[in-house]
């Protein structure tokens, strides 16, 4: 099968917004389940805490100081993962723990659970020295196997991960119930130190998934401050590492790789093939981009020669018209096989992506533009948007997550105010301690603080597109302590 120039840009048209809705499949659905949880609580419950000497020791991560120089992490979370999943009943249990960490802490008996944490305590001792390792670094290098067989093994591994996560909230929020402060803190260090791992991995996916196990962590720090003894979680808040995720290194390093696993995307222009020889490292291209999308498994060959000679010759009225816009010539153009022409558009969207991502990860967050910083055009139909979506996704959520963390610092501060004065709210932000109130990031300004009935309101400018789902975060005093 050979490509066919066609003169459609109708059918172009089409293609690519079929492609473009192909793509929305766990990433996307990791993306929203992320944004819609972070921050969108209706209220967070606050008890008095001083923040003393003690308080001010707390880690809510594993300090450098802490860890080991011996040993690679990802071999512990490996053996912890398979060890999980192959548990009589694995499937039961991990409902079972999901409900649990969901559940009201008042409905919550940790004696309902004995028998799952007993059965998992290697999963808990892997997970504890994975986290203290310095290094952690997943096995990706060589490709073995082709840059497929690479993807289908990291990307669904995020699964039993987001498994053992789940087990270690349930273990900090049995903790929490039996109100063992301290070792609720120490496990919550562990699974942040693990999150920020799986944040090492090859793909910016990943990364994404890191922070929201990271978020999810946050939630059980919010429901802690509204126990009666529990510390203040100012410094802790405070020491967590900038950003928890390095999505600068990851963006990056993704790109790399698919450079190494991909050759035509490395200076298209200047390669020579066969139109064959394009056509077949396309179909690879397209075939792993669908695996990091989220797709089970590949095309059956059949019906992917029949999708891709479509989609592929369809494209290249796109990519010839684009690639004329930035500069080439059209005669040189006319020469290439169809392959490299889409080859080139592809390369230069994903570098320009890239390139976009990077940029926006170095201004201050009040600078973040829209999350698809102005689109440079259509996407082309080998699967491009399946590798750009998450580098858009992981930006925005770096942004996210420093205003959700800002917020709770402020919290920090209220409950710092409320063990002074008696129990009581503050009327304004002004009765704060000014070393600690945190600013906006989003809007370099500090929060709209609103006295309420029961309650403060801590609200965001409204300066900023609708995709920030951070409208506001209520602060009330539990009826116990009231």
């Amino acid at each position: 099968m050979t490509f066919k120039k066609p003169n459609s840009c109708f059918a172009a048209l089409i293609a690519t917004n079929i492609l473009l809705w192909i793509a929305s499949s766990s990433i996307a659905q990791e993306k929203q389940k992320y944004f819609q949880n972070i921050g969108t609580k209706p209220s967070v419950a606050l008890n008095a805490a001083k923040l003393d000497n003690a308080s001010k020791k707390l880690r809510l991560h594993i300090p450098n100081e802490k860890l080991k120089s011996t040993g690679n992490a990802a071999s512990n979370y490996y053996r912890a993962a398979i060890f999980y999943s192959n548990l009589p009943a694995a499937t039961k249990q991990r409902e079972l723990v999901w409900k649990a960490i969901r559940q009201p802490l008042t409905d919550l008996n940790p004696q309902d659970f004995s028998t799952i944490l007993a059965k998992t305590q290697f999963c808990f001792d892997e997970i504890k020295t994975g986290a203290h390792c310095q290094k952690c670094t997943w096995e990706t290098s060589g490709f073995e196997g082709g840059p497929l067989k690479v993807v289908q093994k990291l990307i669904p591994e995020l699964d039993p991960f987001r498994a053992i996560q789940d087990l270690l909230m349930l273990k900090a929020r049995i903790s929490i119930k039996e109100k063992r402060f301290d070792d609720a803190i120490r496990w919550l260090a562990i699974a942040n130190q693990f999150a920020m791992h799986v944040g090492k991995m090859e793909f910016i996916v990943c990364g994404i998934s890191a922070k929201r196990m990271i978020d999810k962590n946050l939630d059980l720090v919010e429901e802690m401050s509204g126990i009666p003894g529990a510390p203040n979680f100012h410094a802790a808040l405070s020491a967590l590492p900038k950003p928890t995720i390095d999505l600068r290194q990851l963006i990056r390093r993704e790109l790399n790789y698919w450079r190494k696993a991909f050759p035509v995307l490395e200076k298209p222009i200047e390669q020579k093939r066969t139109a064959d020889q394009w056509r077949n490292e396309l179909l690879a291209f397209y075939q792993t981009g669908r695996i990091v999308a989220g797709y089970p498994k590949p095309e059956p060959p059949e019906v992917l020669e029949k999708k891709f000679g479509w989609m592929a010759a369809q494209q290249y009225d796109t990519a010839f018209r684009s690639l004329v816009n930035s500069g080439m010539k059209p005669a040189d153009l006319e020469k290439m096989p169809v392959g490299q022409v889409i080859a080139i558009h592809a390369s230069q969207l994903l570098n320009q992506y890239c390139g976009q991502s990077l940029e926006q990860l170095e201004l201050p967050a009040h600078r973040f533009k829209s999350p698809r910083f102005g689109r440079p055009g259509p996407m082309p139909l080998i699967g491009i948007s399946h590798y750009v979506e998450p580098t858009v996704g992981a930006v925005r959520s770096e942004f996210v997550l420093a205003r959700r963390i800002a917020a709770m610092k402020n919290g920090q501060a209220i409950r710092h105010y409320m063990a002074q004065h008696d129990n009581r709210l503050p009327s304004r932000a002004d009765d704060l301690d000014p070393q600690l109130i945190a600013i906006d990031p989003m809007a370099n300004q500090p929060f709209e603080f609103t006295k309420i009935k029961n309650g403060v309101a801590l609200r965001r400018i409204h300066s900023k597109p609708k995709y920030d789902l951070i409208e506001q975060i209520i602060f009330t005093i539990p009826n116990s302590a009231k």
